[in-house]
């Protein structure tokens, strides 16, 4: 719904319906050409502050890399808090390698950073984050797939190369299926 946000609050709030920005029928090229990023049902890509109470995702969301049912990415370490919120929505990130459907045919996605997709995260909550956050009382019910650093909550965090990050789960819960080879991918993928 946003694709950025700063200093936000967010309660009581339900996304419903697909987010699609991408197609696993283009092949790796028209993706990486034409697919969107930081992709996610409330913000894809913070830039301040976020705090959510009691929301919930129940939109099915495809993309390139970094999607998630809540937030998408962050790389600037914003702190972000998330209250008793819900993932219901499947999540699929199209990110590293890329084999057209029935075909067998593996095409190579370059993210530009000479690596295939490992620092991207797909989560049903988080995709990819730097900085403090704290998740109390989430759930994840949705399929999660990716092609690296996938989790039924988060993907992927890790700390800021200007300030220690902390990352706080309690009370989790995730009951949907998390897969990090989907098939439209080659050999090359892991990290659940």
């Amino acid at each position: 719904v946003f694709p950025n946000a700063a200093n936000a609050e967010f309660r009581n709030l339900t996304i419903k319906g697909k987010i699609q920005a991408a197609s696993q029928m283009t092949g790796a090229n028209g993706i990486s050409g034409s697919a969107a990023y930081d992709i996610a049902g409330f913000v894809g890509k913070p830039f301040g502050a976020l705090e959510f109470y009691n929301c919930t995702n129940d939109a099915d969301i495809i993309g390139l890399r970094n999607v998630a049912g809540l937030v998408g990415y962050n790389a600037g370490g914003q702190s972000i808090t998330l209250e008793a919120c819900v993932n219901t929505g499947d999540i699929t990130s199209l990110e590293g390698s890329y084999t057209l459907g029935g075909r067998g045919d593996t095409y190579s996605y370059d993210d530009g950073w000479n690596n295939q997709g490992f620092g991207y995260g797909t989560g049903g909550i988080i995709g990819a984050y730097t900085g403090t956050i704290t998740i109390e009382s989430c759930r994840n019910a949705g399929t999660i797939i990716g092609g690296h650093n996938v989790g039924g909550i988060i993907g992927r965090h890790e700390g800021s190369s200007s300030s220690t990050a902390t990352l706080t789960i309690n009370n989790c819960a995730n009951t949907g299926n998390v897969t990090s080879n989907s098939g439209y991918w080659g050999e090359d993928e892991g990290g659940v």
